[in-house]
Parts: C-alpha cells; structure tokens; sequence
C-alpha cells in the first residue's frame, strides 16, 4: 500500500499576488517540507495543467522553483521540484518530489522521492488547486493512496 499527501499552507502574502508557502509532501515513511515563495497564478497554471493529466504516457507537468545546487544563488534560495509523470506504460502517475534549501555544506537538507498515485487522483489535486485561492486561502490537503 503506498499513501502520500501534499498540503500547501500559506505563510505570508504581499500586496501583490506573491505568496510564502510551506509546503509538506509525504510518501509513506518519507517527508519533507520547504518554505518558499512564488507567485499565485504558478499554481493556478500547474493545477490547469493537472486537471486533464496524463493527455499521453510522455507528458510531464512540472513546477519548479529555484535552482538546485546553483553556484549563482537564484532569487529563491530554496530549491523545489513536483514533477508529475507517467512511470509505467499502464499511465500510472507519480509525483517526483525534490526539496533542496541550497544552503552550506554543513546545513545542507536534500530530499528525493517519489508519490505514487491513480490519475483521477491527480486530477482530483489539480481541481483542488484550482479552486483554491492562494492570497486569501489558508491550507489545502491532498492526500493519496494506491495498492
């Protein structure tokens, strides 16, 4: 049985449509979160983009922010990649998780894995997010689980 869950939870917004998020992602034993800050309609257009996944067995849908590992520090010091994919010929959908707070050696915090999920399930998180509004909204769930 695997279970994973996502759950975006503002922290901060600005007069614009920037917003801090915490984002906690979970595949059974694992767990990260990151803090960073990213702009309302980034989400919006990765939910769009959710809502009719996979249209193919090659199609990607990612969001990213930052860069990993860059010696050139980005504006986003963090690190963050969803990637959501088709890891079988079946089109069964998993979500590459990647958090990196770019920081020194001695404070470096990296991880990597994988949710799996169903694609209805994966559209059922693009919904969500779509419907949700970053600016004034608190928290939004999503949580999954396959055999």
């Amino acid at each position: 049985m695997n279970k994973g869950s996502l759950k975006f939870k503002i922290i901060r917004t600005e007069d614009t449509d920037e917003v801090k998020v915490l984002l906690t992602a979970s595949s059974n034993d694992w767990q990260g979160f990151l803090e960073f800050w990213c702009y309302a309609n980034s989400i919006k257009d990765f939910a769009h983009k959710l809502k009719t996944f996979p249209g193919n067995l090659n199609e990607e849908v990612v969001f990213e922010i930052g860069e990993e590992l860059s010696e050139k520090r980005p504006i986003h010091q963090c690190y963050l990649l969803l990637r959501v994919h088709c890891f079988d010929a079946v089109g069964h959908p998993a979500i590459e998780v990647v958090m990196n707070n770019n920081s020194t050696e001695n404070d470096t915090k990296v991880v990597r894995f994988n949710i799996y999920s169903e694609p209805q399930q994966i559209n059922d998180l693009g919904r969500m997010l779509s419907g949700w509004n970053p600016v004034t909204g608190s928290e939004i769930v999503w949580e999954t689980e396959t055999s």
